[in-house]
């Protein structure tokens, strides 16, 4: 009986140490002056300055089983097509590591070989306070194995209003105008986004 309970407390403490909590900041504020590495890769001022921003969409997020999973939703108040890529959305992370250190993560390139997605969207102007299937869609993206708290998340999002699918000549136009209506939208987390899908 005694070493059952042994083993038993053995297989508890490993699967303790395993475990890992991330927290979020959400009053981090990004600068390049308390961030040496944010300096060296210089692109990534557009991802977090807010130089960048749209009233068009809005992005809610949570945490599940090491991914950061996000709502996109269309806040607008008209339809918008939005362009997912073969290789869906691009991304940004800042975050601390286990040591305290600041980590930088950003979406792999890849040549992706599956075709491109267009997704449209119905106007949601509650700024994401109700989220109707219509106007949002899910998308995720995996979170450092060795981060401890996210100070800051960014995604790209490429896309177009009817008016300028209609004035298009082709594919060659389209790929253009979603290009040109890029946008780098901060990630807002559901209050408790540390405890997994929220209640809808």
């Amino acid at each position: 009986m005694r070493i059952s309970v042994f083993i038993v407390l053995l297989v508890g403490m490993f699967c303790g140490c395993q475990y890992r909590r991330i927290t979020i900041d959400r009053h981090y504020k990004f600068s390049f002056d308390d961030d040496i590495e944010a300096a060296l890769h210089s692109p990534m001022e557009k991802w977090f300055d807010g130089s960048n921003v749209s009233s068009n969409f809005c992005i809610r997020a949570y945490l599940s089983e090491g991914f950061v999973c996000c709502y996109v939703i269309n806040v607008s108040d008209q339809n918008l097509i939005v362009y997912r890529g073969s290789d869906d959305f691009s991304y940004a992370l800042k975050y601390r590591d286990l040591r305290g250190d600041s980590g930088y993560a950003e979406s792999p390139y890849s040549c992706g070989c599956t075709p491109a997605v267009f997704e449209i969207l119905s106007p949601n102007p509650k700024n994401g306070i109700s989220i109707s299937p219509c106007s949002c869609f899910l998308y995720s993206f995996p979170i450092p194995k060795d981060c401890a708290r996210i100070l800051a998340a960014s995604v790209a999002i490429e896309y177009a209003t009817f008016p300028e699918i209609q004035k298009s000549q082709g594919v060659d136009d389209l790929y253009k105008i979603v290009k040109k209506n890029t946008i780098y939208v901060p990630v807002e987390f559901f209050d408790n986004a540390e405890d997994g899908p929220p209640t809808l």
